[in-house]
């Protein structure tokens, strides 16, 4: 028969699982307080160092002992441009302990999945993911973000453009990241049905969000 921990060895465990949620949630409001208008590449390495620091910080324990750190993981890593570690936690995470895992977190984890496709050009993947993020949280944004961003990788522009205009115009419910990129898309699918001033209201929108 396996050996049973002793109270005390549970006890440390438990109290450094806590120490280690601190430190998360110390990076997620440093996260959150990341100016999300500097450029992409400064952004990129910022959010990789931040995950290389959770990384550290959830040496030794397991997904469900942590969930929150493995989900804050997965973000990080998203917004690093890391999209095939990233789709990999997340789809890890989900797979082994979904059934602990409250549906905010599920559908984040989903947001993740198919924006990491979306980056690794996988748009009928993202698009299923999509569906689950529906299912789990039917008004998130990012699903129909993710649809917009899927018929732009599709060349079906027309419906690039539409998706794209219908989600700017409640685009404050999007991060200020993912709002850019859609105005970038959206600006470029009107631009290949030659609906040029549209585009261009577009670009002058984002640097003008830009320089604020």
């Amino acid at each position: 028969m396996p050996k049973r921990k002793s109270s005390a060895t549970l006890a440390q465990r438990a109290k450094r699982t806590c120490t280690t949620v601190e430190q998360v949630r110390r990076v997620r409001e440093a996260l959150n307080e990341l100016d999300l208008n500097m450029t992409y590449l400064d952004l990129q390495d910022t959010c990789l160092d931040m995950a290389s620091e959770v990384e550290t910080v959830l040496k030794g324990h397991t997904k469900r002992e942590c969930v929150e750190g493995f989900e804050l993981l997965c973000e990080l890593y998203l917004k690093a441009g890391q999209y095939d570690t990233a789709k990999s936690h997340a789809a890890c995470l989900l797979s082994k302990c979904r059934e602990h895992l409250q549906p905010r977190t599920i559908g984040n984890l989903f947001v993740v999945l198919s924006c990491a496709c979306v980056g690794l050009g996988q748009a009928s993947e993202a698009l299923e993911n999509a569906a689950a993020l529906e299912a789990v949280a039917p008004r998130n944004p990012f699903v129909v973000y993710v649809q917009a961003l899927c018929a732009h990788l599709q060349t079906h522009y027309n419906r690039a453009a539409d998706l794209g205009q219908q989600v700017l115009s409640h685009s404050r419910d999007l991060p200020v990241d993912a709002r850019h990129e859609l105005m970038l898309a959206t600006a470029s699918s009107l631009s290949k049905l030659s609906r040029y001033g549209e585009a261009e209201e577009l670009y002058k929108k984002l640097a003008a969000e830009h320089s604020d």
